[in-house]
């Protein structure tokens, strides 16, 4: 169980005002709020990447930043290393890259559908496909938490469902604990088991709602839109 109780200042002006939540392992939450409202630095927060006042546990302790992966809005590769140059960068920051990592490396690029392009570089990859590298990039270290930065906000709208749908099966497999961060409602229901709303800055938890909704979800059916008005009346937009 991560628990999440926190808040944060910048020059003495709150941003995240006691933001508290749980996450049960293996649950995929999505984080939605408004522009500027805190959720990536949360995130921040949640990586150790930003100070905060308050305490983040996992299992009633201390959490470990190095069980949790970071995938960013910007898929930052290294333009001149390959594919599984980069995703094998983060193994090698920690220790001495072995051939069974290399394995791995391999295997969880074949799950995120990029086998035959791992030695493209990545201008020679599409926005999704630089997307899938580094989501693999995030799970090679196999991490037991996965935060995700909005991840698929820069992609066309039929990339960016496809990208979906591929995140929620390779979720079912891998069964990690995902945080996603979005300001798209209806991905935030077609993603997640349970949607945590944020308020306007100072964010705090405006409410949550769990998403009942068997898979793969049909954007089109009537209960998938009840979940979305219900989180769009959290977020008070008309």
């Amino acid at each position: 169980m991560l628990e999440i109780s926190v808040s944060k200042s910048f020059n003495g002006f709150k941003v995240i005002d006691k933001v508290e939540f749980k996450v049960a392992s293996g649950e995929f939450v999505c984080v939605v709020g408004e522009s500027g409202c805190g959720k990536t630095t949360l995130l921040r927060i949640i990586a150790g990447l930003e100070s905060f006042e308050g305490e983040i546990t996992y299992n009633g302790r201390e959490i470990n930043r190095k069980s949790i992966g970071f995938v960013f809005q910007d898929d930052r590769l290294l333009p001149w290393k390959t594919t599984i140059e980069n995703v094998l960068f983060g193994i090698g920051i920690r220790k001495k890259i072995g051939e069974e990592d290399v394995e791995l490396a391999r295997r969880v690029l074949r799950d995120v559908g990029l086998r035959g392009f791992e030695n493209h570089y990545p201008k020679e990859l599409s926005g999704g496909m630089r997307q899938r590298v580094g989501l693999a990039r995030a799970i090679v270290i196999q991490p037991e938490i996965l935060l995700m930065d909005e991840p698929f906000s820069s992609l066309d709208e039929i990339t960016r469902e496809k990208m979906q749908e591929e995140l929620v099966e390779l979720w079912e497999k891998e069964k990690k604990t995902v945080i996603f961060v979005t300001h798209s409602i209806e991905e935030a229901v077609f993603l997640a088991t349970r949607v945590v709303v944020l308020t306007p800055r100072p964010s705090r938890v405006a409410g949550e709602i769990v998403i009942d909704l068997a898979r793969p979800r049909d954007r089109t059916s009537a209960n998938f839109n009840r979940y979305k008005k219900e989180v769009l009346e959290l977020l008070k937009l008309k």
